[in-house]
């Protein structure tokens, strides 16, 4: 995240989270460009009142859609 303290350190205001101008390019090496061709999706919602899971068909025209079991 390319600040000065740890992440998680504890501050008494979020402005005081500052961010090192000299370590932007640091990682950039780490990182490359991805093309992807997403054909489904499965979406999951986990909460204590009821979870709910999707299934969505993207090769389908209209969009496929169905409800599943969590």
């Amino acid at each position: 995240y390319q600040v000065t303290a740890a992440p998680g350190t504890a501050i008494d205001d979020p402005y005081k989270a500052l961010f090192d101008a000299d370590t932007t390019q640091d990682g950039e090496i780490n990182f490359a460009p991805v093309a992807a061709d997403v054909k489904t999706i499965e979406w999951l919602y986990l909460a204590a009142k009821g979870h709910r899971r999707a299934y969505f068909d993207l090769t389908q025209t209209p969009v496929k859609m169905k409800w599943l079991v969590p």
